[in-house]
């Protein structure tokens, strides 16, 4: 989620916004932030050292600084998607007498809150006051420009005005483009004392299904395209292997960094270059690599998902911890880490908070007390330079282009120039105590408090449930005299019927869904089916379970729930595996609790593990509308998602089970449905051969049905 002008940027704009490099005169450095009590090499400019084992951006004079930076400080505010209406920048003109008033009042703020580093698309107005700054916009970054316009050797990936693009760095014009871009780039910075570097690009498009699914990309492109060439001549005629993939993504990785970084250098070589604001950890570390070996720090933007209750911090919802997944990223990147996006919007701000990255909570409150964990988790962290919090102003309430309709409480301050006082109170107290807790002997105390637990590979007893904590299998004689509440039939033919009088669920021995049919009040809402989302050859794979092996009854006396648990086998590439679901039933409840309940490898070959799905079909579309969560991560919400069916009623469900990581319901352009409810909660592992997978509780969703407005009787 970044900013960014609603135009493509040419090469004669930016030509023509450049600064005239002649004699630059810049007021001397003076530092920001509170004295760390560590020093380093005063060179006139920002670098990095590690002392102690710490990392620290070290400034001008020679002192250590942990960066506390703020994206998109700029007093123009954004514009509203539908009325054009920048409300803070008329807040800005009747609140202050001029741009210079806004710039010393909000540098003034910011300094109050401990942040100490100007970071991307800030003002620059802003500069040489109280705060240093990195050279990063999206005017100024090289694949908008790049992959813009008409020639599609240009690009891996066009730029359509938001993230994702991807420049082809195989191009003919690619080495002479990125000599003039960095021209244009660094003109005026020369000897300035107050940049701290530069930002090359942001939230490229490296890998969107898989570490190395950049290959696939370019083995897409036309046989005329360069990058196609390239990819062919890399090949070589040799049958493609796991090897291969890996070695094209790491060249292409390599070219990248080392063409940009070689033309900012040969303009600048005082000033650091900062990454290019990874859209979360790349997968393959040799993209990591690539960035290390020629960038001075390595800018990641994520954002994480707090459990304030446990103490957990987690790279995303399901995710794995925080802490374990940046060691690793910072093992293969072999560089100081910057983390250069982050946020936690709240609902008591005002703003619908439906649309945009980031975990959501109720409150400023909770909202503060999440960032306090996020902040202190990083400091904790020694490869950790600093971080950059998204943002200094809150979305507008209808979003900011069709291409960006962000709507969501980011903000520092409001567009009323308000500050959110739990939020910039946090960040005051704990900015101040940075230094001490990076140089304190348990500083990693905060990084390993975010263990999960680890998956279980041996069945041991049927596991907990929502609607009760056992089953007990009724033993031969020993039924109740009075029926039980939840009905349940298989017939000779494999056929099957549960039932609590409310919610029919039908099935078949040795059909290919596991529920072939799930009914509310008689009428037929949905379907069921489960999926494994797995590695084949560094290529991400979705392999569905189509066959159902066994179907047994379990009813539980003391609440009267009953359930049938479905065995369901699939195969693909020499893999074979079974998963093992349970549909549940409660007397008098609407609702179906769907869970997932083991995974086997039943096959002679390893299972490189990513994902494991619920997957709730719909019996008929409306397309092409659906629906997805209103307010995507609330903390203590349900993750919540609906197919819109076509008499209008709704088919969906909703979950507190902190192992669904993402949920999105949809339908392709062949109208095939996708119901993709993503979830494990544990890192992704390989299964071995024979091993059953138990999660550490069954992953859970309750299936419901919501009646068109015209069904419901008055």
């Amino acid at each position: 989620m970044k900013r960014r002008e609603n135009k493509a940027v040419t090469l004669a704009i930016l030509a023509a916004a450049a600064v005239a490099a002649d004699a630059v005169a810049f007021p001397p450095y003076r530092p920001a932030g509170p004295d760390t009590g560590i020093s380093g090499k005063a060179t006139g400019f920002f670098h990095a050292e590690e002392t102690g084992g710490v990392a620290w951006v070290v400034d001008p004079i020679g002192r250590a600084v942990f960066l506390a930076g703020v994206d998109w400080c700029v007093s123009c505010g954004y514009p509203s998607r539908t009325t054009g209406r920048r409300a803070y920048a008329e807040t800005v003109s009747a609140l202050y007498p001029s741009l210079d008033d806004w710039a010393e009042t909000n540098t003034a703020r910011l300094a109050e809150w401990g942040f100490t580093f100007l970071s991307a698309g800030s003002d620059k107005v802003l500069r040489h006051r109280a705060l240093p700054h990195a050279d990063g916009r999206d005017s100024t970054y090289f694949s908008i420009w790049f992959c813009a316009g008409g020639d599609t050797d240009r690009w891996i990936v066009p730029y359509c005005g938001k993230p994702g693009s991807f420049p082809n760095v195989f191009s003919p014009d690619f080495e002479r483009a990125a000599r003039g871009w960095a021209k244009m780039r660094c003109e005026g910075n020369a000897g300035d004392p107050w940049l701290v570097g530069y930002y090359l690009d942001n939230e490229l498009d490296w890998a969107p299904e898989g570490p190395y699914s950049l290959f696939d990309r370019v083995r897409a492109l036309p046989e005329s395209h360069s990058a196609r060439k390239a990819l062919e001549d890399f090949v070589g005629g040799r049958n493609v292997t796991a090897a291969i993939r890996r070695g094209f993504v790491a060249l292409v990785a390599d070219r990248y960094f080392s063409v940009l970084c070689s033309a900012i250098r040969r303009e600048d070589a005082d000033h650091m270059i900062l990454g290019c604001r990874f859209a979360g950890i790349p997968e393959a570390p040799e993209i990591a690599a690539a960035c290390g070996r020629h960038c001075d720090i390595v800018s990641v933007n994520c954002y994480p998902w707090v459990d304030p209750n446990g103490g957990g911090v987690f790279v995303r919802r399901g995710g794995v911890p925080f802490a374990d997944a940046f060691r690793a990223f910072h093992a293969a990147a072999g560089k100081p880490l910057l983390l250069t996006e982050w946020s936690f919007p709240a609902l008591d701000s005002g703003l619908p908070c439906t649309v945009g990255a980031g975990q959501r909570f109720k409150t400023q409150k909770e909202r503060a007390q999440a960032s306090e964990r996020l902040l202190r988790t990083v400091m904790a962290l020694p490869f950790f330079v600093g971080h950059s919090y998204f943002s200094w102003l809150d979305d507008p309430a209808d979003g900011i282009t069709d291409a960006f309709l962000e709507n969501s409480n980011y903000g520092l301050v409001n567009d009323r120039d308000e500050s959110y006082a739990e939020l910039t109170a946090m960040f005051a107290r704990v900015h101040a105590g940075a230094a001490a807790l990076r140089l304190a002997p348990h500083c990693s105390e905060m990084a390993t408090a975010t263990t999960v637990p680890k998956p279980q590979t041996a069945i041991q007893g049927e596991r907990g449930h929502f609607f009760a904590e056992a089953y007990a299998a009724r033993k031969a004689g020993g039924a109740a005299t009075r029926p039980f509440p939840v009905g349940f039939r298989q017939q000779a033919d494999g056929a099957w019927t549960l039932s609590n009088g409310l919610v029919r669920i039908s099935g078949r021995a040795g059909g290919a869904l596991m529920a072939d049919e799930i009914a509310f009040g008689g009428r037929v809402a949905g379907r069921w089916s489960a999926l494994l989302e797995w590695e084949h050859e560094a290529k991400v794979r979705w392999t569905e379970a189509t066959r159902v092996t066994d179907v047994s009854f379990s009813p539980d006396e003391p609440t009267g729930v009953g359930a049938v648990t479905i065995r369901a086998e699939g195969a693909a590439d020499g893999i074979r595996f079974a998963i093992t679901d349970r549909l549940s039933l409660a007397p008098g409840s609407p609702e179906v609790l769907a869970e997932i309940v083991r995974l086997e490898n039943t096959g002679p070959d390893p299972i490189p593990v990513r994902y494991l799905f619920l997957r709730p079909f719909a019996a008929q579309v409306a397309p092409p509308k659906v629906s997805k969560a209103a307010v995507p991560n609330l903390w203590q919400a349900p993750l919540e998602a609906d197919w819109l069916l076509s008499d209008g009623s709704r088919f969906g469900f909703g979950t507190r089970d902190e192992a669904v990581s993402s949920a999105i319901l949809w339908c392709d352009a062949h109208g095939a449905q996708h119901p993709d409810v993503r979830c494990l909660g544990v890192p992704p592992f390989t299964l071995a051969p024979g091993e059953t997978f138990l999660p550490p509780r069954p992953i859970g969703a309750r299936l419901r049905f919501s009646p068109s407005p015209s069904r419901i009787q008055p």
